[in-house]
């Protein structure tokens, strides 16, 4: 379930980011405050809703979640704690 809401944190991230990248380009156009203050809630809106969802993944590390390719793919079981936990950021080899 935590990893659901992970998901959907990055989908509603990204609409954050499509509002933000929108918004407050026409509010400058039009001289309008209101939309560009969209920038400043929608920006920390975004944060957090990225930080759930890096937390999520993380979560799917500590607890072993190997219903997650990326867990699956980068980590077992024996491996030890702080070990899964410096993997969220270990696999992100381009």
């Amino acid at each position: 379930m935590i990893i659901e809401l992970g998901h959907y944190a990055l989908v509603l991230a990204l609409a954050a980011s499509i509002i933000i990248a929108i918004l407050p380009v026409i509010g400058a156009k039009r001289g309008d405050a209101a939309l560009m203050a969209v920038a400043v809630t929608g920006t920390m809106a975004q944060f957090l809703l990225v930080a759930f969802s890096f937390s999520a993944l993380t979560w799917a590390y500590v607890v072993s979640d190997f219903s997650v390719q990326n867990v699956w793919e980068n980590s077992h079981s024996m491996m030890p704690a702080i070990y899964r936990y410096s993997a969220v950021w270990g696999n992100h080899v381009v």
